[in-house]
């Protein structure tokens, strides 16, 4: 297993059938979070990319 696999969450099976609507929009606020999260780190990688892009122009 490479490290990104490492890094990716487990197929844990979750029986969200079984979940209140209470329960259920709270999954779905932090994974907005969680997404939230990721697409900043990737702004944040692009950017410094980017930079490093101009930096070697020529």
């Amino acid at each position: 297993m490479d490290e990104l696999e490492e890094l990716k969450p487990q197929n844990n099976k979750i029986e969200m059938e079984r979940w209140n609507v209470s329960d259920l929009e709270e999954y779905i606020n932090k994974l907005e979070k969680e997404i939230e999260n990721v697409k900043a780190i990737l702004l944040k990688k692009k950017t410094v990319s980017n930079s490093v892009k101009e930096l070697f122009k020529d």
